[in-house]
């Protein structure tokens, strides 16, 4: 929090009082306000980049995990039986074809941006996206000094990789996934419903 006046409300049941607290800089750094405001920024800026990094995660996984109950519901409507593939009726065959192929791709997809639990055997060099902006927040919130040139290029190389990985993201929401809940819905299916493309934060 950066030094200045800030008005705080406290609420317990139907009491509420408010005042004002006025917060005063460390006396152990000698910075300027500008300096601290430019730290605060940045590291505000990096946990935004944070946040939409695991958005995006989420995003994949709720997709795959919507996938999966669609074709739960197939074999639901099959009696709960694996008929053969030949006896399966073709909109069937077909939707399931293509949650694998579509299944694959998301799980591509998010293993670029991090290296989820249990896919790595023995000890692995994390060189995710995740693990590249992890490490240029940490970095940065060590210590109160401004960030520093090598800090700040490292995350927009971290930033880079990341919109390269949005922007793949966003074509296969806009493609695949939309073309597959068209099928499932010709199927009378309902599936999750469209987002806004993912966008990294504005600096």
């Amino acid at each position: 929090m950066l030094p200045g006046t800030y008005t705080v409300t406290l609420k317990y049941k139907e009491h509420e009082a408010s005042g004002s607290v006025n917060v005063l800089p460390d006396p152990r750094y000698d910075l300027t306000v500008a300096q601290r405001r430019e730290k605060y920024d940045a590291l505000m800026h990096a946990g935004q980049v944070q946040e939409t990094l695991a958005e995006a995660v989420k995003r994949l996984r709720d997709t795959r995990d919507e996938i999966d109950k669609v074709l739960s519901m197939l074999k639901e409507d099959e009696g709960g039986t694996e008929e053969p593939e030949a006896e399966a009726g073709e909109p069937e065959q077909d939707i399931r074809k293509d949650a694998a192929e579509l299944k694959k791709k998301l799980t591509e997809l998010e293993e670029r941006l991090w290296m989820p639990p249990g896919t790595a055997k023995g000890i692995a060099r994390d060189s995710s996206i995740y693990s590249r902006v992890s490490n240029a927040y940490y970095s940065m919130s060590s210590s109160w000094d401004p960030p520093t040139e090598g800090e700040q290029i490292y995350l927009r190389y971290a930033e880079q990789r990341l919109q390269a990985a949005l922007d793949e993201i966003n074509q296969v929401f806009a493609d695949d996934v939309a073309e597959f809940r068209g099928s499932v819905e010709s199927a009378g299916i309902a599936f999750l419903e469209r987002k806004e493309p993912l966008a990294l934060p504005e600096r």
